[in-house]
């Protein structure tokens, strides 16, 4: 095993617990390997980029590139946390947990070297417009990008840093953790 660069800023170094209340840095697939085992693509959360590497026959990574999703880092730390790969187009989603643009699209040429487009798409419901989206996956036919949540709203903190989600709503205890008060799944 082997530290390799990614000319970005990796994680970043602030999640819910601390400054800013609310970002939530938890995600799942900030890494994925390309099918065909050629490239991998890596999150850096800490000024919202990707890194793009070379896969070689032993398993050694060569960066490639590293290009900004397009969204801007206002705080101490980006948004980026998940990313989905479809091969057929060659198109890279990557999700942020704050919008309005929560969903940056990157072109991946034959050579892995990325380019940011222009596109950009919200991840929450206009009944959940504070939603915060931790993952993205692509269904296996590539028909459908489907984005997964832990909260419907920012959490604040408690003295010892862990997370309160549960609010008052019209007097009564309210979750916003996602789809705890709606198993619907809306």
């Amino acid at each position: 095993m082997e530290r390799c660069l990614t000319e970005g800023s990796g994680s970043g170094a602030v999640n819910y617990r601390s400054y800013p209340l609310g970002l939530v840095t938890e995600g799942v697939n900030s890494i994925v390997l390309t099918p065909n085992r050629r490239f991998l693509f890596a999150v850096n959360a800490g000024d919202n980029s990707v890194s793009s590497f070379s896969v070689g026959e032993d398993g050694k990574l060569t960066l490639l590139d590293a290009k900004r999703t397009g969204n801007i880092v206002t705080g101490k730390s980006g948004t980026a946390k998940s990313l989905a790969y479809a091969p057929s187009s060659g198109t890279l989603y990557v999700l942020h947990s704050f919008g309005p643009d929560y969903i940056r699209l990157m072109s991946v040429d034959h050579e892995g070297r990325l380019t940011a487009r222009p596109e950009g798409y919200s991840a929450t419901t206009q009944d959940k417009p504070n939603r915060v989206p931790t993952m993205v996956v692509l269904s296996p036919d590539e028909q459908f990008l489907l984005v997964g949540s832990t909260l419907d709203e920012l959490p604040s903190a408690n003295p010892d840093g862990t997370a309160i989600v549960w609010v008052q709503r019209n007097g009564r205890p309210h979750s916003i953790a996602s789809n705890a008060p709606d198993p619907d799944g809306s």
